[in-house]
């Protein structure tokens, strides 16, 4: 019997709040957690709503929620890391030449017929509009896609991290 008291009493430690179930589920939505604070426990003060979201995403029942609930959606959209990356690169390798030919006696330019055009450069394409001047296919931003790869390859550096010491003697002249 007192194997099931201490079940429980464990199970209770992991346990969320409502309000903490709440807000990691808030959070979810968009990573924003100054406004997942503010909708889970009704605050209009955005700067402590920051500060004490930073303080929930710091406690370990509630990251291990988010990592359970973020593991369960990856399972249930089949989406993960690689799938994104792989849909990027269609993005960033489509080229113009799958889509159009080009008459050369008529100087023109002819869309293909949608079907002939492969599923990774199909994805690609934005938008295809009729013009006066004719036909207009658009594609999502390859610079967007390629900035979101290196990225996510730790390419570029948002952050400039410089280490050393300094003295006063250091900003003073040497005359």
């Amino acid at each position: 019997m007192s194997s099931e008291v201490k079940k429980k009493s464990s199970k209770t430690k992991t346990q969320l709040s409502d309000k903490q179930k709440l807000f990691c589920d808030e959070y979810l939505k968009d990573f924003n957690a100054t406004r997942a604070y503010m909708k889970a426990y009704n605050s209009m003060n955005e700067k402590s709503a920051g500060v004490e979201g930073y303080k929930n995403l710091r406690k370990p029942k509630v990251t291990e929620y988010i990592a359970r609930r973020m593991k369960d959606r990856t399972k249930r959209t089949e989406i993960d890391q690689d799938y994104v990356v792989k849909k990027l690169k269609n993005i960033a390798d489509a080229n113009i030449k799958d889509i159009v030919e080009i008459d050369p006696e008529n100087y023109s330019v002819i869309v293909k017929d949608i079907n002939s055009i492969p599923d990774e450069v199909a994805y690609a394409i934005n938008a295809i509009e009729s013009t006066r001047d004719g036909i207009r296919v658009k594609f999502c931003s390859k610079e967007k896609c390629l900035e979101l790869l290196g990225k996510h390859l730790g390419m570029y550096q948002d952050n400039l991290n410089i280490k050393g010491k300094l003295s006063i003697a250091d900003f003073l002249d040497d005359e």
